[in-house]
């Protein structure tokens, strides 16, 4: 099973329009993302998680697929840490973050 997660962490101070934004998004409604708060983490204070997986086993892919999505997986979650490294992601560039987030976690 190919699976995969990302954590965004999220300062206390983030907009919940961003939030709402981010789990509302259809293109995520197979595996949504969730949303958990910790309230003694004020620089991770929203965490949303979000999860990918293939249910089907690894004898159905190529070698080369494995090895290419695998890469792909790794790069896209370096990009989307990108986003958030300080706890903030800009109004401005929302979509873009989902955008690619999509090209990962996306819905079934």
């Amino acid at each position: 099973m190919l699976n995969s997660e990302f954590f965004l962490g999220l300062v206390q101070d983030t907009s919940p329009l961003i939030i709402f934004k981010i789990l509302e998004d259809t293109r995520f409604r197979g595996i949504p993302p969730t949303l958990m708060i910790y309230k003694d983490m004020p620089f991770d204070y929203f965490q949303i998680m979000f999860e990918n997986g293939k249910g089907a086993g690894w004898g159905l892919y190529d070698y080369n697929y494995i090895c290419s999505r695998i890469s792909d997986v790794i790069d896209i979650n370096a990009r989307l840490y990108n986003f958030s490294k300080n706890g903030h992601i800009n109004e401005e560039r929302i979509e873009e973050f989902l955008s690619l987030a999509y090209k990962v976690y996306e819905a079934y």
